[in-house]
């Protein structure tokens, strides 16, 4: 019993409520690869590209983004967006 209360108590405390509506912005992320020609190895290429603002959400487990120019429109699964946090000038 009191294994299973400190496994409850250590549980994430993150942002896991979040749904995402119209017009959030949010980070997409990306399946890196490495590309021997230009020198670029995977591991230093950054995980999330963005921001996309949302233009619907389908309901089960789809959105359709756009990017800040609404030139680029892709449907993106849940699972592998979140949400996008300006940066504040507070030094």
């Amino acid at each position: 019993m009191r294994r299973a209360q400190t496994r409850k108590n250590k549980r994430k405390h993150g942002n896991s409520t979040w749904k995402p509506r119209v017009h959030d912005k949010v980070l997409v992320r990306l399946q890196p690869s490495s590309d021997i020609i230009a020198g670029v190895t995977g591991k230093f290429i950054r995980p999330f590209e963005g921001p996309y603002m949302i233009d619907t959400v389908i309901p089960l487990s789809t959105i359709k983004g756009c990017d800040s120019n609404v030139k680029i429109k892709r449907s993106i699964n849940w699972k592998s967006i979140k949400v996008y946090k300006e940066a504040s000038d507070k030094i």
